[in-house]
């Protein structure tokens, strides 16, 4: 037992990262199911395009997961104490790759929608978007239709620097796509100092749901690079998609948080503050004027704000302006 424990190689950036992956990701996988549950029990009347679209990304993150769990237990229970196979790559790692670019794709494309909506339809921006997103998509598959052969790790080696071109479009198109947003609600801005607020706070969830991902491809890069004959670049890679996952839901859920930043306009409360009682209105008389019954009619200009969430991030305001005539002041 002693001689086959020392002749075990040191595991801790290795098979030990691989471990590490797994728990992350399957918590995040669960915050993901928390979310999901979230969504559909809040937005039952949301397009079912959207959630079709919420549905594939859980089942494509739940599928990843999945491969994940198995291949840890395939490392790590299986062969146990088994040196050798750890050279061996596992027929099920590859596909949590393309399982990886699937679901960003169809994140991804959910923002591309909204740039598309925001931008009114300039399909030169949304052109240009999407062609960052479907490069770094067919880039995922082209990897995995050449390597899903391979049964060594040795052979993944050539192809770094496709690794590497993989990542890098991972990050851009990620930056890319929060700065355009970004740029978009910004312009999106209405001089209302309630509308302005909502667009503030969603260039600020914007600006960060980029950042984590991005963030994640440029340490997967980085560790690459700077790591190459260990697993610690995998840590990032493999919890990448569930930060999209989160990503998502997340934007979808916050909805309600953000229209919460207006005050309630449609409640008996909020009713009872904004109505005026005019016929309680006494008018004093001025000095020297005869006290006599006089019926005045006092014209009032009402201006509202309405601002609306169509759910795909599109933000509108109306200022409608009108007149209400009515209500009698009695002067004693």
């Amino acid at each position: 037992m002693s001689a086959t424990a020392t002749a075990l190689p040191a595991l801790d950036n290795t098979m030990g990262v691989l471990y590490l992956s797994a728990v992350l990701s399957m918590a995040l996988w669960g915050a993901a199911g928390v979310q999901m549950y979230y969504y559909f029990n809040t937005y039952p009347k949301d397009h079912w395009w959207m959630k079709t679209l919420v549905s594939l990304v859980y089942a494509s993150d739940t599928v990843s997961q999945a491969l994940m769990i198995q291949v840890a237990y395939v490392y790590l229970i299986t062969n146990y104490a088994n040196p050798l196979f750890l050279a061996k790559l596992v027929s099920t790692l590859l596909p949590i790759m393309l399982m990886t670019a699937v679901l960003s794709l169809g994140v991804q494309s959910f923002f591309i929608m909204r740039i598309w909506r925001l931008s009114k339809k300039n399909i030169w921006v949304t052109g240009f978007v999407l062609a960052c997103t479907l490069a770094q998509f067919f880039s995922n598959v082209v990897f995995y239709g050449v390597a899903h052969g391979y049964t060594e790790f040795a052979q993944l080696v050539p192809k770094t620097n496709f690794m590497h071109v993989i990542n890098s479009l991972m990050a851009a198109s990620d930056a890319i796509i929060a700065i355009v947003l970004s740029f978009y609600l910004h312009t999106s801005r209405s001089g209302f100092k309630r509308t302005d607020t909502i667009i503030n706070r969603l260039i600020m969830f914007t600006v960060n749901t980029g950042v984590l991902t991005g963030i994640c491809a440029v340490l997967t890069l980085i560790t690459n690079i700077a790591f190459p004959n260990t697993f610690i670049y995998m840590i990032f890679y493999i919890i990448v998609a569930r930060v999209y996952t989160n990503s998502l839901l997340a934007t979808l859920n916050s909805r309600d948080s953000v229209r919460r930043g207006m005050p309630d306009t449609t409640g008996a409360a909020s009713s009872m503050a904004n109505s005026v009682h005019l016929d309680r209105l006494r008018m004093r008389p001025l000095d020297g004027e005869m006290t006599k019954h006089t019926n005045h009619t006092l014209s009032i200009k009402v201006d509202t704000e309405t601002t609306r969430d169509d759910g795909n991030g599109k933000i509108s305001d109306d200022l409608e302006s009108g007149y209400e005539s009515s209500g009698k002041a009695q002067a004693l």
